[in-house]
């Protein structure tokens, strides 16, 4: 079971928008369409495009793969949507 807090379903959302957002930009395709050209289930596209699910960071390589970029660009461009002084930890 997945641990929800304030912060990671604003992590989970910011993962949710930029993959969403890449998709139709990068690929121009379908989610169904997407998953089915690279493999990935369809389901969890749609569920980590929704939110639903936190996204594992196998399925984070995955789609960053199929963009054609390495996972940390794909990972860059979710801290920019979070910002600078976002932290999943509380000091």
């Amino acid at each position: 079971m997945q641990h929800v807090t304030d912060k990671t379903l604003q992590l989970t959302r910011a993962v949710a928008y930029v993959i969403k957002h890449m998709r139709k930009e990068v690929t121009g395709l379908s989610a169904s369409k997407f998953a089915d050209s690279y493999g990935i289930e369809k389901s969890t596209v749609l569920r980590v495009e929704r939110a639903e699910v936190q996204c594992k960071f196998i399925t984070l390589w995955e789609i960053a793969n199929a963009y054609g970029i390495k996972c940390s660009e794909l990972v860059a461009e979710i801290e920019k949507v979070l910002g600078e002084d976002f932290t999943l930890i509380d000091e």
